[in-house]
């Protein structure tokens, strides 16, 4: 064999053997590439599903925000409408008595309200305190139909005195034991708020127009 086929031959295998070589250099690059890839895109995959559950865990807690914040304005725009409407029935209750203290009817309002009182003290001697409008009602007739009632109620006998010294505009009466020691208000503003509880399930109830008008006349 010649010197140059042999030379020849030799630089046909360094370069196949460099192809090779390359081709080798080629795969592995482009294998660390693809793992690279990869990689990566399960690093961005990762990341998108963590950004997503933080988003969703954001907008589940600012919803809940909103939420908590829709509630406590409901609830103070109720309490806000009960309120006036308690103020509202309570000023109208206070016209209606006061349009009324010079009738009969009113008349059998302060016998029930004397009663009530006197059953709530339980003594014997008791002074009753009024305004001057609602002395001319507590006459003789008056307080002996009250003792014959309490009498007839409960056997107990109660000897009443009268008094004026309240405001002219607070309708009802105030009720103690002549020694002083206890007392028992029925003025209209008292019964009012002993019975706020009772009118609040009133206007809870949603009843109508009529029925709160119908629940401040017996007040």
């Amino acid at each position: 064999m010649s010197l140059k086929n042999s030379t020849n031959q030799l630089m046909a295998k360094i370069r196949l053997d460099t192809d090779e070589e390359v081709r080798q250099v080629l795969d592995k690059a482009e294998k660390i590439r693809e793992d690279r890839k990869k990689s990566q895109t399960g690093w961005e995959k990762r990341e998108e599903k963590s950004w997503k559950k933080k988003e969703e865990q954001f907008s589940r807690e600012q919803k809940e925000r909103l939420d908590a914040v829709f509630r406590m304005e409901r609830k103070r725009f109720f309490l806000q409408s009960q309120e006036r409407l308690m103020r509202r029935m309570e000023e109208e209750a206070m016209h209606r008595i006061e349009d009324s203290m010079d009738s009969p009817v009113y008349r059998e309002y302060l016998k029930s309200w004397i009663i009530e009182g006197i059953l709530g003290l339980r003594e014997e001697d008791v002074l009753l305190k009024g305004s001057a409008r609602d002395l001319k009602h507590m006459d003789r007739d008056m307080l002996q139909s009250v003792q014959k009632d309490i009498f007839d109620r409960t056997a107990f006998k109660v000897k009443l005195q009268v008094q004026s010294n309240l405001p002219e505009l607070v309708p009802g009466v105030l009720l103690e034991s002549c020694n002083g020691r206890v007392s028992f208000n029925n003025q209209l503003p008292a019964r009012f708020r002993r019975r706020k509880a009772q009118i609040r399930k009133i206007i809870n109830s949603g009843l109508k127009e009529q029925n709160l008008k119908e629940s401040i006349r017996k007040l």
